[in-house]
């Protein structure tokens, strides 16, 4: 609007809002001073938090960008108040109270840090897992705010390289120079997380439409010796066992059988290859095909001789077959 440079007009011109009032120049270059030193109050504070997490061994690396231009951003706003003030003679600005601007500036500083930290949370390597007390719950909401804001950058950079351990044997270097996948890996940008990955598919596997198996199927059931069973899903094709060279075993966890989004979608890809499949399914396992218990004994991870049968009996069905 444009405003005289005398007296302010006797009714509100169109830009100003209900609740504000008119001020003159000096009125509005305090005003707005007061609150670009509460900006710049904030931002200071949000820098020492950052450079005592930076300080405690947080190494970003390229993954600088980012914090610096949120930091650009913040101070440039600021910087432009005093500048918006010079080329108004009046403005209308929305009266605060003392006590509502202190909690604004004091929310905003909170709101900052808490932004920052999560940056520098999702931009860590090697990225923290873990949940077992408040401060590893703390430090996982972080990363996963920091994941969610720096999915644009995460699309932006690429694929990475991952870290590959192994044991340096002749033949895990000959498996390792044969996969030249395992060098270069782009992760999805917006499934980075933990839990944002396995939410999305958990809710792929509610869908309908994922329920559905794409290949035929075979249970079998072994007893093993205290009287406890496990399961094997065969993918059915026209070839006979004795016939097949390449078998994929497939190990599932607590919710693993054959009609699993993830089973399901592993298996499909290596049948085109020319592979059969097989999924173990374990003790008292199973979401859609379960594995009743038939004794006391559950499923846990130290029931070696379980995993060690279903492999045997693989191996004997397919004896031709590389496992």
């Amino acid at each position: 609007c444009e405003l005289p440079d005398t007296e302010p007009p006797s009714q509100p011109a169109p830009c100003a809002m209900k609740g504000s009032a008119y001020m003159s120049l000096p009125e509005v270059k305090a005003h707005l001073q007061c609150r670009a030193e509460k900006t710049i109050e904030a931002v200071q504070v949000a820098a020492k938090v950052t450079s005592g997490v930076v300080a405690t061994g947080t190494a970003l690396g390229a993954h600088r960008v980012p914090a610096v231009i949120l930091f650009a951003g913040v101070a440039r706003m600021a910087v432009d108040t005093e500048d918006l003030a010079d080329r108004w003679g009046y403005i209308a600005v929305p009266q605060l109270a003392p006590e509502e601007t202190s909690g604004f500036t004091r929310a905003a500083a909170v709101a900052l840090v808490i932004v920052i930290l999560s940056l520098v949370e999702s931009l860590r390597q090697p990225r923290f897992v873990g949940h077992h007390n408040f401060i590893a719950v703390c430090r996982t909401a972080l990363q996963l705010l920091g994941d969610v804001l720096l999915i644009p950058y995460y699309a932006w950079q690429g694929p990475e390289q991952p870290e590959v351990g192994f044991q340096p044997t002749s033949l895990n270097q000959e498996l390792v120079a044969a996969c030249p996948s395992l060098r270069s890996y782009f992760c999805t940008p917006w499934l980075r997380h933990t839990y944002t990955a396995f939410s999305w598919y958990t809710f792929l596997e509610l869908l309908p439409l994922h329920n559905r198996p794409e290949h035929k199927l075979r249970r079998q059931t072994i007893t093993m010796p205290d009287g406890g069973t496990v399961c094997l899903d065969w993918v059915e094709d026209d070839r006979r066992d004795e016939d097949v060279t390449k078998v994929l075993f497939i190990a599932s966890t607590w919710a693993g059988d054959s009609l699993t989004f993830q089973a399901r979608k592993i298996a499909g890809r290596f049948i085109q290859d020319g592979w059969r499949v097989v999924t173990m399914v374990k003790r008292g396992c199973g979401l859609r095909m379960a594995n009743p218990l038939t004794t006391e004994r559950t499923f846990t991870l130290d029931i070696d001789e379980d995993l060690h049968a279903c492999i045997d009996e693989v191996a004997r069905c397919c004896p031709r077959a590389f496992l």
